[in-house]
Parts: C-alpha cells; sequence; structure tokens
C-alpha cells in the first residue's frame, strides 16, 4: 500500500473511533437522564399518593365536624346550651319592593 493510502486509512479509522466515542457518550448521557427522569417521576407519585392521602383524611374530618352530635358536644365544651325557645329568635321574611317601577307612571 501507499503512504498516502495508509495516510487515508488512518484518518478515516481515527474519524469513525471518534463518531463511535461520541456515540457512546451520548448514550450514556441519554441512559443517565433517562434514570434521572425515572427516579423524578417515582418521587413526584410518591408525593402525589401523600398529598391524596392527606386529602382523605380531610374529607373524613370535614365530614365528622358536621355531624350533627359532633356539633353538639363541641357546643357543650364550648359552654353552649341546646337551643330552645327562650333562648333562639325567630327571624321573619318580608318582601323589599322593587325599585325598578317608580310610582304614578302606571297605565
Amino acid at each position: 500500500m501507499s503512504e498516502s493510502r495508509l495516510s487515508v486509512l488512518t484518518v478515516v479509522t481515527l474519524a469513525g473511533a471518534a463518531v463511535l466515542f461520541i456515540s457512546a457518550c451520548s448514550l450514556v448521557t441519554s441512559q443517565y437522564r433517562a434514570r434521572s427522569l425515572v427516579a423524578q417521576i417515582e418521587k413526584l407519585q410518591n408525593e402525589e399518593r401523600r398529598l391524596n392521602d392527606d386529602a382523605s383524611e380531610l374529607y373524613m374530618e370535614i365530614s365528622r365536624a358536621a355531624l350533627p352530635g359532633y356539633i353538639a358536644s363541641q357546643a357543650m365544651k364550648a359552654g353552649l346550651g341546646p337551643a330552645t325557645s327562650r333562648n333562639t329568635v325567630v327571624l321573619e321574611y318580608k318582601p323589599v319592593p322593587s325599585a325598578a317601577a317608580p310610582k304614578g307612571n302606571e297605565q
């Protein structure tokens, strides 16, 4: 083989090796990013589960607090008594006249 042909073959081989090296580095970087993203997804999913559990507990607490028996027991603890006719004020509904139609312009 001639020296120029050997030189060209060496350059092509080195270029191929460089491309192969760069491809391998890209592959390693891609795998690292993929693993990082999977770990982040798992972390976020665990946080989502925890938040859903917290929300369920809060809904249960709200449901318990809305029960009449719970309200009565908490009122007793606060020193309040049950509602009776002596300590209750009943408000009556009285409609307010409409201001849209002025008086005197009726036909």
